[in-house]
């Protein structure tokens, strides 16, 4: 694991939610921070003033612009590098495909408790940040390369 911890942005509108979600990945020994959001819009700020995290949870039904809108966005701003996870209350199959076709990574119905959201969350870090390869030209892949190997400026 490199210096820098793994940025998870979770984007939900539930504070509880949230909460839930921070203890889950806190109880994690792997170098992961959480940056809660609470709409959209407010994510489509951040990226679109260069913030870059390693992995964003969406929640697609939220008020607002909601879940579409943001992957949406991720693809017109060119960061569709960034892992997308729908995390939603619903199992419609419209709703299933709508997000796949709008450019998310995986879509998982919301755990219902802690104990499942802690499973979750071990299950997410060993995919996304032990499996899983990013590809190198994006700043999110380069935040996890160890030191040895992040490119220098000449």
């Amino acid at each position: 694991m490199s210096g820098s911890p793994r940025q998870v942005w979770f984007v939900d509108d539930n504070r509880a939610a949230h909460e839930m979600f921070r203890i889950a990945f806190s109880g994690l020994d792997a170098g992961i921070s959480v940056r809660g959001f609470f709409s959209a819009e407010e994510v489509v700020g951040a990226l679109i003033g260069g913030e870059t995290p390693n992995l964003i949870l969406l929640d697609i039904n939220m008020p607002g612009l909601g879940g579409f809108h943001l992957l949406k966005e991720r693809a017109r701003n060119n960061i569709g590098y960034v892992p997308v996870m729908i995390l939603s209350t619903s199992a419609n199959p419209d709703d299933i495909r709508a997000a796949y076709s709008h450019g998310a990574n995986a879509y998982v119905e919301k755990p219902p408790d802690l104990e499942s959201l802690e499973s979750f969350a071990r299950a997410v870090s060993a995919f996304w940040f032990d499996l899983a390869i990013l590809p190198p030209s994006s700043p999110a892949a380069r935040a996890l390369l160890p030191v040895s190997q992040k490119p220098t400026r000449g």
